[in-house]
């Protein structure tokens, strides 16, 4: 049985605003009784400040905006999309017109000048790790010591330094001193070198003296990065479309600017943005990254990778730049489409001002239909394709009702399914860097060394002998 309900029920607490309030207008009550005069003047300021004050209406239309800022300007209705024309400029490059043979092309990215000063800043760190004393007993006691008697290098060892370590990219062994061990002695580097001044020149190899750049943390490479930035510009200009993308350069050791990527073939090492022509696949330009600075997350940390990769081209020369999710944005389309570049890419639902509404109008469409929204007077598009699930574009390009087909395996078999015009654009469009990162796998150049620096400089290496 139910027990009696008591007599005495007790009352609902006040609320906590409430009570501050109300202990609010008891202190404010306390002291005017203390102060008077003070409000005898507070009383006279707060009607002259009355005069000028907003009305209701004012302040209430005011509040309604800070709330409901205004929408973007997307629409349904159809305005056609007709990219200008490429128009690259009339000076392009310099053609190379003394490179007959792969060595004159590699020449034109790492020059014989560079080469000497290559070998001059080897003999300087040498020096500096081990001063040479006076006198030849003394000398021949340091070599003693050191375990080794180090000679002077010359630009012709360093030339042939990076031959032996191309065909060690060619020729792969298990660890460096197989290549002169009697059962996989390698001829081609065992007769260049003996393998203890291969391994001293590896070791001291530098290819930088001290130049500090934008970032202090590439101080080590800074010299060899600014040679083939200037370089890659001046031999070749890329077409009409190009791709931004990252790619990664193994590294297993200790560094502050060590990422991870775990879709990457190589998910452990340091993370380089590159911008590829997507017809020959040349690097036309790069940006290592080098880590956060502080602690303060960078606001549109990847739309301004695009914008200062995009810096070596000409700007209104309407280059198509492709790109994946992590850098697609509206805001970065509109911002490449003031400078002359148009835009396609993925881009992800959840970035600002992309239309909300398209997700669920596209969840109810079948296998091949797409919906869309265009700016109005733009052409700035973005589309929701319904492939296995929804994917996302974005594109300043393309015409949303255009279509295309695509082929997909079902059950087995391949089957054709529709498409808006930008599927097919960003398929073929967005591989350059991956082709970049296919090719380079096939030859990589280098050994394993706990020196971070040594990865990133058989990387930029590779470049050069990519795009000779």
């Amino acid at each position: 049985m139910a027990s009696a309900r008591p007599s005495r029920v007790r009352a609902a607490p006040a609320r906590y605003d409430e009570e501050q309030a109300a202990a609010y207008e008891l202190a404010q009550l306390a002291w005017q009784e203390r102060n008077p005069a003070a409000v005898e003047e507070v009383e006279e300021e707060s009607s002259s400040d009355s005069e000028v004050e907003e009305g209701p209406a004012e302040d209430e239309e005011r509040k309604e905006s800070d709330r409901h800022p205004p929408a973007f300007p997307w629409s349904a209705e159809h305005t056609p999309v007709q990219p200008h024309a490429f128009a690259p400029p009339r000076a392009r490059s310099a053609p190379p017109h003394a490179a007959d043979t792969p060595l004159d092309f590699f020449r034109l990215f790492m020059p014989r000048s560079y080469v000497q000063s290559m070998a001059e800043m080897t003999n300087a760190f040498a020096e500096a790790e081990h001063p040479v004393p006076r006198g030849r007993a003394a000398a021949a006691a340091a070599a003693a010591a050191a375990g080794e008697e180090w000679t002077e290098a010359t630009a012709e060892e360093i030339d042939a330094l990076l031959g032996c370590l191309i065909y060690m990219g060619i020729v792969r062994l298990n660890a460096t001193h197989d290549y002169w061990a009697d059962q996989t002695r390698q001829a081609f580097v065992a007769d260049c070198f003996p393998r203890n001044r291969f391994l001293a020149l590896l070791r001291r190899l530098r290819v930088s003296e001290g130049v500090v750049g934008e970032d202090e943390r590439l101080e080590k490479l800074q010299q060899l990065i600014d040679l083939l930035e200037g370089r890659l510009r001046r031999y070749f200009y890329p077409g009409r479309f190009i791709c931004v993308d990252e790619a990664m350069v193994g590294f297993q050791g200790r560094s502050v600017m060590v990422q991870f990527i775990a879709k990457k073939s190589s998910p452990t090492g340091f993370k380089v943005w590159m911008l590829v022509d997507c017809a020959t696949n040349y690097v036309v330009a790069f940006d290592v990254f080098t880590g956060r600075k502080g602690r303060a997350k960078e606001s549109r940390a990847s739309a301004a990778v695009v914008m200062k990769l995009i810096e070596r081209l000409e700007v209104g020369a309407h280059h198509v730049v492709s790109m994946d999710g992590y850098f697609s944005s509206v805001q970065l389309a509109e911002d490449l489409l003031a400078k002359g570049f148009y835009t396609i890419g993925t881009t992800r639902h959840n970035r600002r001002h992309f239309p909300k509404e398209l997700l669920a109008e596209v969840e109810e469409k079948e296998r091949g239909e797409w919906v869309w929204r265009q700016k109005k007077d733009s052409p700035l598009v973005v589309t929701s394709w319904r492939d296995k699930k929804p994917v996302n574009f974005l594109s300043t390009c393309a015409d949303p009702t255009k279509s295309s087909t695509v082929t997909r395996w079902v059950d087995g078999a391949e089957q054709e399914f529709d498409c808006p015009e930008v599927v097919p654009l960003y398929t073929k469009y967005m591989r350059g860097v991956d082709v970049f990162a296919q090719r380079q796998s096939y030859n990589k150049i280098g050994r394993r060394s706990r020196k971070w620096f040594f990865s990133l400089v058989w990387f930029l290496v590779d470049v050069a002998i990519h795009n000779a």
